[in-house]
C-alpha cells in the first residue's frame, strides 16, 4: 500500500452525496438522520492510533459538517463533508474532502464513499477517490481484501 493509500483509506472509513435543497443544511440533515454526529471508532475504550481512529463528524457554520480523524499521537486531520445524500434506510452517500494542509500531498482529494448502517455500527460499502482510485468494492479494502471495519458509535 503506497503512502496515499492509508491517508485516503481514513476518508473511507465513513460513508454519505447531495439533492436540491441547501448543500451545507442538506448534509448535516442527512448525516443527522443516520445518527453519525458524533464520534465512531472500531475501539472507542482504546486510544486513537494508527489502527484505530477516532473520526468525529460535527457541524460547522452555515450547515456544514467537518470530520476529523484522530490518528493518535497528537495526528488529527481535518477533513469537509462537501455533500451527502440518502440511498436507503440504512445505506447512504458521502463526498469527503481533506482540507489540512497537514495531509500534505493528499490535502485536497476527495473519496465519494457508500456506507451502511449495520450491528450497531457503521461500515463503508464503497469509496472511490480523487483520480479513481477505487479503495473500497463490496466491503471489502481492495489492497488486502479484508472486510472494511465496522465502526461503533462512542460516547461524546
Amino acid at each position: 500500500m503506497t503512502a496515499a493509500r492509508p491517508l485516503c483509506l481514513g476518508l473511507a472509513l465513513l460513508a454519505f452525496a447531495g439533492s436540491t435543497a441547501p448543500a451545507g443544511a442538506q448534509t448535516l440533515d442527512v448525516l443527522r438522520g443516520y445518527g453519525m454526529i458524533g464520534t465512531w471508532s472500531i475501539d472507542c475504550a482504546a486510544a486513537p492510533s494508527r489502527a484505530n481512529w477516532h473520526v468525529t463528524y460535527a457541524p460547522a457554520p452555515g450547515g456544514a459538517v467537518r470530520v476529523s480523524y484522530d490518528r493518535g499521537a497528537d495526528e488529527v486531520l481535518g477533513a469537509a463533508v462537501d455533500s451527502a445524500g440518502r440511498l436507503t434506510s440504512t445505506t447512504f452517500r458521502q463526498r469527503l474532502r481533506n482540507d489540512d494542509p497537514r495531509w500534505g500531498a493528499q490535502n485536497g482529494n476527495w473519496c465519494d464513499v457508500v456506507s451502511e448502517l449495520i450491528e450497531g455500527g457503521v461500515h463503508s460499502l464503497s469509496s472511490t477517490c480523487s483520480g479513481g482510485v477505487q479503495l473500497i468494492k463490496d466491503g471489502k479494502i481492495l489492497s488486502n481484501g479484508a472486510a472494511a471495519p465496522i465502526l461503533k458509535r462512542c460516547r461524546d
